[in-house]
């Protein structure tokens, strides 16, 4: 008995700290949402916006962060759009004084007198992050995570059908984000990775030396390493016939 009431106890606890908890996350909402329309009103110059929802951002397993939030808006009569608030996200980030590397984005929202203001707390690029410990098959097909971006989220990208071009001045970390994403095509069963690398092929090296290491299995993990103009020649020739020959070999199939 004396068992029964502790449990009914701890259950009525239980339910009575999730009420104060959604309570407290409501008032929370609502000083959000009070803070930015006055916030729109005095850098924007835009009167009578509603904040229709705020949105903190969540991880990959939907857990809340304190990464940042986003705000649902509508905007009054009169013409405003979003483009009302985009055009201010730098005063708009001053005025909130965010920390250094965070900002604010704007985007279009359901209709033309809605937007959605993303506002960043947190910059996670300035926290390191490993390459997740994940060696299961990914499709080149599909969109794949490269890293991370600012915001926390998940950067991914698909080049399925398009090409893709990494810039950066020195010491930015190009080197790094290239290996970054060839871990992801090797994952990809259906890919051919070729790698042109005039720095002595370094970029494909680790894993052809861990490949060697184990006694060359199966075909290797980097198909073609051209570290010289004469092999990157042969390499893009080679490229020419397959994307030709392609062509007449695909139609038999249609």
């Amino acid at each position: 008995g004396f068992a029964s009431i502790a449990g009914a106890i701890g259950r009525k606890r239980r339910r009575q700290l999730e009420r104060e908890e959604r309570a407290f996350e409501a008032l929370t909402r609502v000083r959000v949402g009070r803070e930015w329309i006055e916030r729109f009103e005095r850098v924007c110059n835009v009167k009578g916006c509603e904040i229709l929802g705020v949105e903190q951002w969540t991880d990959e397993d939907g857990k809340e962060t304190d990464g940042g939030f986003d705000l649902d808006v509508k905007l009054p009569e009169g013409g405003a759009s979003w483009r009302s608030l985009a055009r201010y996200v730098d005063e708009l980030a001053a005025d909130a004084d965010l920390p250094e590397g965070c900002g604010i984005e704007v985007n279009s929202g359901a209709s033309r007198r809605r937007a959605i203001v993303k506002v960043q707390l947190v910059n996670a690029l300035l926290t390191g992050n490993d390459v997740p410990l994940d060696a299961g098959e990914l499709n080149f097909n599909d969109l794949f995570d490269i890293g991370i971006m600012r915001d926390g989220g998940l950067a991914k990208i698909c080049i399925r059908q398009f090409s893709a071009m990494l810039v950066g001045t020195k010491r930015t970390g190009k080197t790094n984000q290239l290996l970054a994403i060839m871990t992801r095509l090797l994952r990809m069963p259906n890919l051919l990775v070729w790698v042109i690398d005039f720095n002595g092929g370094g970029v494909a090296l680790q894993w052809l030396k861990a490949w060697e290491a184990l006694g060359r299995p199966g075909r290797p993990p980097i198909d073609w390493v051209a570290a010289d103009p004469e092999e990157a020649a042969r390499m893009g020739n080679a490229a020419v016939r397959i994307a030709k020959a392609r062509k007449t070999e695909y139609a038999d199939l249609m």
